[in-house]
Formats: C-alpha cells, structure tokens, sequence
C-alpha cells in the first residue's frame, strides 16, 4: 500500500438515508429549508476565511434525498489563488479511521476472530511486547519491560491497547521518531505488513487495558483485515466499501487527472496561516504538545 490516506470532498452534512446516486439538487423549500436562513451559512464560513481560521471550506446540507445547499468557499491553495470548488479533494487523514473501523467490523460479523482475540495470534509480532519506561538520550536505547498483559481485538477499537502514535507522542519520543515508522501523511512504497512490523518493534505506552492512547491502532487493524480476508487492504476497502457505497473519489492514490482537484494543506502557527509540511511535525511546544495538535 503507498499511502495510508483517504480523500473526499469535505461537507457539511446533515443525516440522509438516500443512496449517493439518488441525491438530487432542489430548491432549500422543496427540501424543507428556509433559503434566507441558510445564507446564516454563507456568513460564518466566509467570516472563519476572513478571520485567517480556515483557507477554504466546501458545505453541504441534504435533507430527504435533495441537496438544498452546496456551496464552496475560499481557496484550495492560497498562493496561487487558486478557488475551491464543489467537488475538490481533501486529505480526511484520521477520519480514515471511521471507514477502516467499518471495514475490520465487517471482517468481525465473518466470525474471523472476537473481541478478546489476542493481537499476537492474529499477528505475531504483537505476541511479545515491551512497556516503555524512558528514553536513555546518552545511549539513544528505550528503557523498558515486558508486558504483563497481552493486546485484545477490543483494545484497537478504543485505542486502549498501549500502541502509540510516534508524532503525537512526547515520553520516548526520540526513540518512537527513530523507528521510522510511517504514520499521519504517509508516503514512499513501503507495505502496510512492513510498517506494522516497526510499529509492533517498539514499547507500548502502558499495559494494555490500562489507560488511553491515541495511537496507531487502526493502521493495525488494517493489516489485520489483510490478513484475515487475503486482499490487500486497499483492494478490501475498494471491493467492499467504497465501489458499492459509489464512493468514487475516496482511495489511498490520486489518479493524475484528479491532481487538478487537490487542495493545499495548511496549518495555523503563531496565529497566522501556514502550508503544513514535515517541519511542522518537528515543532513542539514547552509543554511537549504538538502545536497544532
């Protein structure tokens, strides 16, 4: 897999049971929408571009099966001035999260394995594991301890599990940052089996079941479903969620005559508006939180 990263055009979006092909454009009263109240809409997206909060943002409202307000404002890259559109992509990064959760959950109703499955006997690099305990900065080594507890399927769920996120860690950080382990706008053309490898390599950041951490867990259960069915997990996530959910610009690769419908992406530092890139991820701030975090 060369990218970890789903894309689809950001929205606004209010609950429809409508199938995506369905969805028709109408006028906000025949879709039960007062047309003057919905340019309350206009204001506050354009007034969070003003203010420097946002470059740009894409809404959308469908109520019934009828699309009552589509509307893109701003910019998908500021220096160029180049407008958003309607049907411009975006990184969704860890709202990625949700659609990988649903695909393992399929992968769950096959009666592949249970929620107090062990990680290890799924994985088996995950069998044996470390808990970390500090950073020996003078021997560039991670302090650590066996694991007196083993990861449950449920834990990756709840990020329970002890797995970490390398750039959102602070304790250890040196050494996570070390592993290079691919992770938040991945690229290169590494496999997701390699890079779960590296991540399993590393200590967790408590016993499993003991605590919360936003971690990598759902990149695990990604490997877990290529695993389990056979398929790459890009292929299993293109068969069974996004060719029948016609979720045609959703992938983890953008075809080059998408390119044109990228957008920028940005990040706010020192209160003014900033392409985000990979020195961001270097940044700290005193209290060792990432500043855009």
């Amino acid at each position: 897999m060369k990218k970890h990263l789903f894309l689809l055009t950001a929205a606004l979006l209010a609950f429809t049971p409508a199938i995506a092909g369905e969805l028709k454009t109408s006028k906000p009263s025949k879709a039960g929408f007062d047309g003057e109240r919905l340019e309350r809409i206009d204001r506050m997206i354009q007034g969070c571009i003003d203010r420097n909060e946002v470059p740009g943002a894409v809404a959308i409202l469908i109520r019934n099966g009828k699309i009552a307000y589509h509307k893109a404002f701003g910019w998908a890259d500021i220096a160029s001035k180049k407008p958003l559109k309607n049907d411009s992509l975006f990184r969704i990064a860890s709202m990625s999260k949700l659609i990988t959760t649903v695909g393992a959950l399929q992968i769950y109703e096959k009666g592949h394995y249970n929620m107090h499955t062990e990680l290890g006997s799924v994985l088996p690099e995950f069998k044996e594991q470390q808990i970390l305990e500090s950073w020996n900065t003078e021997k560039g080594v991670f302090v650590s301890r066996p694991a007196q507890k083993k990861i449950l399927m449920n834990q990756l769920f709840t990020h329970t599990s002890g797995i970490v996120y390398p750039v959102f860690t602070s304790k250890g950080r040196a050494g996570y940052m070390k592993s290079k382990i691919t992770d938040a706008f991945p690229g290169g053309d590494e496999t997701l089996e390699d890079n779960i490898k590296r991540l399993a390599s590393v200590p967790l950041a408590h016993e499993p079941g003991e605590g919360y951490t936003y971690g990598m867990n759902m990149d695990v259960l990604g490997r877990i479903i290529e695993v389990l069915d056979g398929r790459p997990f890009a292929k299993y996530m293109r068969d069974e969620i996004f060719t029948p959910l016609d979720m045609k610009d959703t992938g983890f690769s953008i075809p080059k005559k998408k390119y044109n419908r990228m957008t920028t992406v940005y990040t706010t530092k020192n209160g003014k508006m900033e392409l985000f890139d990979d020195d961001v991820f270097a940044e700290r701030l005193p209290n060792n939180t990432p500043e855009w975090w």
